[in-house]
């Protein structure tokens, strides 16, 4: 597991499937640390697609990018504390 540099985003090892995003990760307690957002390569594709047309990329968008390429496979979540607290 890693954490992105900006500290929105972590990389896990996952099978992840179409369907799958939206999904909560929990500890083994029960405490929500994070929501799943994609597999790595799919992210490294829609980060490509930007590049190539040159849109600006959020600060939430630079760190799922630099989480899908700190890693060669795998999924990424966005973590729980991204969320305003409610």
């Amino acid at each position: 597991m890693r954490i992105s540099r900006r500290g929105h985003h972590m990389v896990y090892e996952c099978n992840s499937w179409p369907g799958d995003s939206g999904a909560s990760l929990a500890l083994y307690d029960g405490e929500v640390v994070g929501m799943h957002q994609d597999g790595v390569n799919l992210i490294k594709e829609i980060v490509e697609r930007k590049h190539a047309f040159q849109e600006r990329m959020t600060e939430v968008e630079e760190s799922l990018e630099s989480a899908a390429r700190s890693v060669a496979r795998g999924a990424v979540a966005l973590l729980a504390t991204s969320f305003p607290q409610v």
